[in-house]
């Protein structure tokens, strides 16, 4: 678990701490404060800075079209990584990188670089010439804006640090990233297990899958438990493929429920928002098994009087399954909620409001107010403005 996080000139956090942080964190502010990009940070940190997934970011966004992908567009793709640093422009000088992470334990590390090709030759056991190969010697940013050498090239570099360890992966931006991608060096990435629930409803078909790969049947208890806090004659849950599908003669899945007193499954859409959710929500926690989950908006679909009772449930399930949680909401009800749940879990539940600092010394920089299960008693005993 992260005990504290530092985000560093990735989009619009210049310069963002937040310390310390609970097992389960809830993200609260203004729309543009951030919250999402805090989310989007840490599924970063996840993916050890994959080039495939630091793709389908710019895609998110509409910064890079999807064609783009494996073609040699290094022009493109020069543009695109700009939206990463704050500002949306290529950093001027080596010290302007994006930090995520913490401090003092597991981080990530992305600058963009300039290098050049050096060819140099290895001998083999007696002293003869085997082969040439070329080493990345990087140049640094002030100097190649001064050399006119055409064989300057850019590239993206992701450094990993664990402790006292670090890795080092260059994206070399001429060349199609579907070639770095399928790179050797890839596969050394060290990524933590994450489940992120965007504020939209997953694809069945991807639930489908989850709910194959992460959940084995003991955990299934888990699932009927959550659902039923909506429906309490809830008593199994299946996939199926749906008529369509098997005319069709492809996999079509669809989550269908049965309850007690009913002959026949009932498919779980006609049920409401909040039962699609609250199923989504207990097999993103299934992925994010002793790593992260990650929840856009945690109240969609959840109507206020189930909340705390959901809360609860991510509460117990974090323990359960070592992981830790950050949520955003703009609700008040999720924020009442969560803190009720929080104050019978000393030092583990943490909310933190995201707003630009007034101070003159800061220019506006974004920043975190921490509140823990005390100050957040009196904040809402107060009926303070936390949102």
């Amino acid at each position: 678990m992260l005990d504290q996080l530092h985000i560093r000139n990735f989009r619009m956090l210049e310069d963002f701490s937040v310390k310390p942080l609970g097992r389960v964190n809830l993200i609260v502010g203004r729309n543009n404060s951030g919250k999402s990009t805090v989310l989007e940070a840490l599924r970063l940190l996840a993916e050890g800075g994959n080039g495939r997934f630091l793709q389908s970011l710019l895609v998110e966004h509409d910064e890079l079209k999807a064609d783009d992908f494996d073609a040699d567009q290094a022009d493109a793709t020069l543009s695109a990584i700009r939206h990463f640093f704050t500002g949306r422009a290529l950093p001027k000088t080596d010290d302007d990188f994006i930090f995520i992470g913490s401090d003092i334990g597991k981080c990530i590390k992305l600058e963009h670089v300039f290098f050049e090709l050096k060819e140099e030759q290895v001998k083999d056991g007696v002293g003869n010439v085997s082969e040439g190969r070329y080493r990345q010697v990087r140049v640094p940013i002030l100097k190649s804006a001064v050399k006119s050498d055409q064989a300057i090239r850019q590239g993206l570099t992701v450094t990993q640090q664990n402790g006292g360890g670090a890795y080092s992966k260059l994206w070399d931006m001429a060349v199609p990233w579907s070639s770095n991608r399928t790179s050797a060096a890839d596969a050394s990435l060290d990524k933590i297990p994450y489940g992120f629930i965007p504020t939209h409803f997953v694809d069945q078909d991807n639930l489908a899958s989850l709910w194959d790969r992460f959940l084995p049947p003991p955990a299934e208890q888990r699932v009927l438990a959550a659902l039923r806090i909506i429906e309490p004659h809830v008593e199994g849950l299946a996939f199926i493929n749906t008529p369509r599908a098997r005319d069709n003669g492809h996999a079509d899945w669809m989550p269908v429920v049965k309850l007690r007193g009913q002959a026949e499954p009932i498919p779980l859409n006609s049920m409401g928002d909040g039962m699609f959710r609250l199923l989504q929500l207990v097999l993103a926690s299934a992925q994010a098994k002793g790593g992260f989950l990650l929840v856009d908006e945690f109240e969609n679909g959840l109507h206020f009087t189930v909340q705390e009772a959901v809360w609860r449930l991510v509460f117990q399930i974090a323990v359960e399954l070592d992981m830790q949680v950050f949520a955003t909401t703009h609700s008040w009800d999720c924020i009442e909620s969560f803190v009720r749940v929080a104050k019978a879990h000393p030092k583990e539940g943490v909310l933190f409001k995201m707003s630009r600092s007034r101070l003159t010394s800061d220019a506006g920089k974004i920043i975190a107010t921490v509140y823990d299960e005390e100050r957040l008693a009196l904040a809402t005993a107060m009926e303070m403005e936390v949102r």
